[in-house]
Formats: structure tokens, C-alpha cells, sequence
């Protein structure tokens, strides 16, 4: 394995992770706030 392959592989990883984490980022600033507005019972 090459280390142009293996650079190649952990950009490719990395990516797939920063998607990852703005996907679930966004479905919890849409969905987060919906569900639970029953809180503020302290």
C-alpha cells in the first residue's frame, strides 16, 4: 500500500465521517427541539 493510497483512504474516511456527523447534527436541530417541550418542569 502506497502512501498516496493510504492518504487517499483517510481523506475518504474522514469525509464520510464529517457527513455523517452533519446529517445526525441537522436531524437533531429539526427533530431535537419537537419532541421534548416538556423541559421546563424544574
Amino acid at each position: 500500500m502506497t502512501a498516496d493510497a493510504y492518504f487517499t483512504s483517510i481523506i475518504y474516511i474522514l469525509m464520510g465521517l464529517i457527513f455523517i456527523a452533519l446529517v445526525l447534527g441537522f436531524l437533531y436541530m429539526v427533530y431535537g427541539k419537537e419532541e421534548t417541550p416538556e423541559e421546563e418542569e424544574e
